[in-house]
């Protein structure tokens, strides 16, 4: 089985697996792009930052209040916290 890659958060203790979901477009993206663009969003138009992602994980945004979001998300797709 293949050990999933963890990337730290630079402002917090937060570890971030393969994918992360921000804020702002509410889009999924894998972490490294994240990490690649210092920590910003890397979708084209959306100005969310380092403070506006969230680990792809059942007890953070937005899949705590969505369960029934996919463990493998669809990257881009748009993923509504409400």
């Amino acid at each position: 089985m293949k050990k999933e890659k963890c990337y730290r958060h630079p402002f917090h203790d937060i570890v971030h697996g393969e994918f992360s979901w921000c804020l702002h477009c509410e889009r999924v993206s894998k972490t490294k792009d994240w990490v690649d663009n210092d920590w910003n969003c890397p979708y084209s138009g959306c100005n969310g930052a380092a403070l506006d992602v969230s680990p792809w994980k059942l007890d953070d945004w937005p899949r705590s209040q969505h369960p029934e979001y996919p463990d493998i998300p669809e990257l881009g797709k748009y993923y509504p916290l409400y």
